[in-house]
C-alpha cells in the first residue's frame, strides 16, 4: 500500500460535499507529520518523533478489532430498565412476550447481534479500522472523534473515505466527524446528536477506542456514567393528552394571565424557598426580611412559611398531580391564600382555580401543550423542571431579578431522619404525604462542606440549576443559604449573614409591576391556537408518516426505519403539538421492540418476530391516532376526556 495524491483529491472532493469548512482546512493544511510505509506497504504516521502504530495501520487495526469483539464496549439496557414504560409500550411488551411464548421464541440477556443504531469511534487514525467496524455494526449514526488533525489529514492519502462513508449517507444514515479537543464541547455535541438521531436507542450503543487520548477518556466517562440521562424523560402519550386537556380547561374562558419573560432587571431581591430540612433554621431570617424581598414558595414550602407568619408573594407549582390541589386545599383551610399569586404550569389540574384566586400560568417548552396553545417562547419558563425548586429559580431569572437567595433548596440531606422541613406535609403524622422510600444513594459535596446524601432526580435538579445560573447573564448574583448540596455558580451563604438594605420602593409596587407585565390569555388567543381541534388531523398526518417508515422497511434488522422515524419525530424540535404528542410513546415502542429483536436466541424464528413487531408498531400508532380523535372531540363537547383522563399520584 502506498499513499496516493489522487486518493487525497477524491477524498477532498467528498469532504467538500459533506463538510466544506473542514475540507478547506484539509486542503490548505501543511503537514507536521510524515506518512511512512513498512515492508508490506502498510502505512503509519510519524508525529512528533513517534509512530502511531509501529506495525502498520492495517495489521494494527485487525488485531485491535479482534480483541475488541472479545470484550466489546457496548451500552446494554437491562431488562429492568425497559419495564419502566408507558401504557402503549406495555401493550407491545405484553403482546410480544405472549407471542414469543406461543412460538417458542426465547431471549438472551446479552444482545445476539452486533448491529446498533449508534457507533462511537474514538480516533480516525489512518482509517484502517473503520470499514470492518462499520461492516460489523452497520450503524445508522456514526460518531467519529479525531482531535489530532494530523491523523485526519494523513488518512486522506490512505483511506477511501468516499467509498466507505458515502454508502452510509446515501442510505439515510449519518456521520458526525468531531475534531474538537475540548471535552465539554464534545459532550454537548454528543448530547445533541444522540437526541436528534436516535434518542430511543442507547441500547447497543457501541464504543470503540482506536488510540489513547485524554479527550476520549472524558467523553467515554460521560457515556459510561451519565449515558442513562440521555435516555430519560422520553415522554408518554397519555401524559401529553392530559396536559393538553388540562391546558385547554385552564386557559379556556379568557380570564387567565400567562407568564411573559421581562427584559428589565429587578432591583428587589428575591427569596426562592423550598421545603428542605434547612428551611427550619432559616425561618427567622426569612421572616425578618419578608418586606425587603419578593418571596416565592416552591411546592410544599407553602405550609411551613405560612405557619411561621410569612406570606409568600408567589407560589410555584409544576406537576399535574393530585397533591398539587390536595395540599393547597388543606393549607387553604388553615390560611387565607387570596393574596398569593399562583405561578402554575398550564398543565396543572383545572381544580387549582378553586384554590387560588390570583393565577399566572406558564408554559413548558418541551410539552405538546406549548405549541398547541402558544408557541411564544416568552410564555415559557426556560428551566422549570425537574423539581418545583427549579420552577421558582427559573421564574426569578426569567423576570430579571439581580439578587437571588435560595432557602430550603437542599436537594439532599445529612440526617436521613430530616429529609424535609418539620412543618412540611412530608413530616405529618399519619404519613398521608410521607416521603416514602426514595433511594438516597448519591453522595455529593455539601454547600457548607462535607458530604450529603441525595437522589438521582435531585442531582438532575442540581445540574439544571447550575446550567440555568451559568446562562443567566451578567449582573446576577445567586446565594445558596441552604444546608444541602453544593450548587456551582451560587455563593454559599449562611442564613444569619443575610443582611438586606431597606428597599427603595415598597414590595407591593415591585410585585404589581411584574404582574402588569403578564398578558391576559383571551378567547381570541384560545381560538387562534386550538382551531376547532385541528390537532386531531395533525396527529393522524404524523401517525401516517410514521407508519409509512415502518411499512416500507420490512427488514427491521437494518434499523433504517429508525433513521426515517427520527426524521418524522424531529426530536429536537418543539414547534408542533401533534409531533410532540406522539413522539415519546413511539420512542418507547422502539425501546421495547428493539430490545427483544436484538436478543432473539433462535435465529430461524427472528423473521416471525420481526413481522409481529412491525404489525404491532402499526396497530398501536393507528390506535393512538384514533384515541386522539375520540378524546379531543369529547374535550371540546364536555370539557373532559373519555378514557385517558389520569391524575398523577
Amino acid at each position: 500500500m502506498t499513499g496516493s495524491e489522487d486518493f487525497f483529491e477524491q477524498n477532498l472532493d467528498f469532504f467538500k460535499e459533506i463538510n466544506p469548512v473542514l475540507a478547506e482546512r484539509l486542503a490548505t493544511h501543511e503537514a507536521l507529520s510524515t506518512l511512512v510505509f513498512d515492508d508490506d506497504g502498510e502505512p503509519d504516521v510519524v508525529f512528533q518523533g513517534m509512530k502511531l502504530y509501529d506495525k502498520g495501520a492495517k495489521k494494527y487495526a485487525a488485531q485491535q478489532i479482534e480483541a475488541f469483539w472479545k470484550s466489546p464496549g457496548v451500552i446494554r439496557l437491562e431488562r429492568e430498565s425497559i419495564l419502566v414504560t408507558d401504557s402503549e409500550a406495555t401493550k407491545l411488551l405484553n403482546g410480544l412476550i405472549q407471542f414469543a411464548d406461543d412460538n417458542a421464541i426465547t431471549f438472551s440477556e446479552a444482545r445476539t447481534t452486533r448491529n446498533a443504531v449508534h457507533l462511537v469511534v474514538f480516533g480516525a487514525g489512518l482509517g484502517q479500522h473503520l470499514k470492518p467496524l462499520l461492516e460489523d455494526v452497520c450503524p445508522r449514526n456514526l460518531f467519529l472523534f479525531e482531535p489530532n488533525f494530523e491523523f485526519l489529514y494523513q488518512s486522506l492519502f490512505t483511506f477511501d473515505w468516499n467509498g466507505v462513508i458515502r454508502p452510509i449517507i446515501e442510505d439515510g444514515g449519518h456521520i458526525h466527524l468531531l475534531t474538537d479537543s475540548e471535552p465539554s464541547i464534545l459532550i454537548t455535541e454528543v448530547r445533541r446528536i444522540y437526541t436528534e438521531f436516535g434518542r430511543a436507542n442507547i441500547d447497543g450503543l457501541t464504543v470503540y477506542r482506536h488510540y489513547e487520548n485524554p479527550t476520549f477518556s472524558a467523553v467515554e466517562k460521560f457515556l459510561a456514567t451519565q449515558g442513562d440521562k440521555l435516555f430519560s424523560g422520553l415522554g408518554f402519550f397519555e401524559d401529553e393528552i392530559n396536559m393538553i386537556a388540562n391546558t385547554y380547561n385552564n386557559l379556556k374562558g379568557g380570564e387567565e394571565k400567562v407568564f411573559y419573560a421581562h427584559a428589565d432587571l429587578q432591583d428587589f431581591p428575591i427569596f426562592i424557598v423550598g421545603s428542605g430540612p434547612s428551611l427550619d433554621g432559616s425561618i427567622d431570617v426569612i421572616r425578618a426580611n419578608q418586606e425587603k424581598a419578593v418571596i416565592v414558595s416552591c411546592g410544599t414550602a407553602l405550609l411551613p412559611l405560612l405557619r411561621a407568619g410569612i406570606k409568600p408573594d408567589f407560589h410555584a407549582e409544576l406537576e399535574r398531580g393530585k397533591y398539587q390541589i390536595e395540599i393547597p386545599q388543606g393549607v387553604a383551610q388553615e390560611f387565607d391564600l387570596s393574596d398569593i399569586y399562583l405561578l402554575g404550569s398550564t398543565t396543572l389540574l383545572p381544580g387549582v382555580k378553586q384554590v387560588f384566586e390570583k393565577r399566572i400560568f406558564y408554559f413548558r417548552h418541551f410539552l405538546s401543550s406549548f405549541p398547541a396553545f402558544s408557541g411564544e417562547l416568552r410564555n415559557c419558563l426556560r428551566y422549570p423542571s425537574p423539581t418545583v425548586g427549579n420552577t421558582g429559580s427559573s421564574f426569578a431569572q426569567d423576570i430579571g431579578f439581580r439578587l437571588v437567595y435560595f432557602f430550603g433548596m437542599d436537594l439532599g440531606f445529612a440526617d436521613p431522619d430530616a429529609h424535609h422541613s418539620a412543618n412540611s406535609v412530608y413530616r405529618e403524622l399519619g404519613g398521608k404525604h410521607n416521603f416514602g422510600t426514595v433511594p438516597w444513594d448519591q453522595i455529593v459535596p455539601g454547600n457548607f462542606g462535607g458530604d450529603v446524601k441525595s437522589t438521582y432526580v435531585m442531582q438532575w435538579a442540581r445540574d439544571t440549576l447550575e446550567v440555568s445560573i451559568s446562562n443567566s447573564g451578567l449582573g446576577r448574583i445567586f446565594y445558596n443559604c441552604s444546608d444541602g448540596v453544593l450548587i456551582e455558580g451560587a455563593v454559599p451563604l449562611l442564613p444569619e449573614f443575610v443582611d438586606l438594605p431597606e428597599p427603595s420602593e415598597r414590595k407591593n409596587v415591585c410585585v404589581s409591576r411584574i404582574i402588569d407585565g403578564f398578558p391576559n390569555y383571551s378567547n381570541a388567543d384560545f381560538d387562534a391556537h386550538w382551531q376547532d381541534g385541528k390537532i386531531i388531523q395533525d396527529v393522524r398526518d404524523v401517525g401516517d408518516r410514521m407508519i409509512e417508515c415502518i411499512e416500507k422497511n420490512p427488514d427491521l434488522g437494518t434499523k433504517k426505519y429508525i433513521s426515517e422515524l427520527m426524521k418524522v419525530a424531529r426530536a429536537t424540535d418543539y414547534d408542533d403539538a401533534a409531533t410532540s404528542l406522539m413522539r415519546g410513546s413511539v420512542y418507547l415502542l422502539l425501546v421495547i421492540g428493539e430490545h427483544h429483536l436484538d436478543r432473539v436466541v433462535e435465529d430461524d424464528k427472528k423473521d416471525e418476530l420481526v413481522a409481529y413487531v412491525r404489525r404491532e408498531y402499526v396497530r398501536l400508532i393507528n390506535s393512538m391516532c384514533d384515541e386522539v380523535a375520540v378524546e379531543f372531540s369529547s374535550l371540546e363537547k364536555t370539557g373532559a376526556l373519555v378514557n385517558r383522563e389520569t391524575i398523577e399520584a
